[in-house]
């Protein structure tokens, strides 16, 4: 397991929207569905948490696509489908120095941050 490093909800708020920052929703699609944070791009990784590394590198190498954004990692509460990006983010190369993940997750954002988030 890769090390996560994290970020705050109220810091995480500050950056949506700036050149050079990509917000990555990692929760289930059917969820994201309903409300994700907004100009977050979905990843799906319930089959990465389910132990099906390659769906988990596969979903991240389409929505990095050959990019250097900083990547703020969006789970439910910053824990299981966090890490697992973490690892397929690591396994593909990705500069590590430029991937945060959001502490306590879409949870405490939403909780925190409601202005910030798209219902759908």
């Amino acid at each position: 397991k890769v090390e996560m490093k994290k970020i705050s909800a109220a810091d995480a708020a500050a950056l949506i929207g700036k050149p050079g920052y990509k917000f990555i929703d990692l929760r289930k699609a059917a969820d994201v569905a309903i409300s994700t944070i907004k100009s977050a791009v979905p990843a799906d990784l319930s089959a990465a948490v389910e132990g099906d590394t390659a769906s988990g590198i596969a979903a991240l190498k389409e929505v990095t696509n050959g990019s250097a954004d900083q990547l703020v990692l969006v789970c439910y509460t910053g824990n299981k489908y966090a890490q697992a990006a973490t690892d397929a983010l690591s396994a593909i190369g990705y500069d590590m120095s430029k991937v945060v993940t959001l502490d306590g997750g879409f949870k405490e954002f939403s909780a925190s941050q409601a202005a910030l988030v798209e219902k759908k």
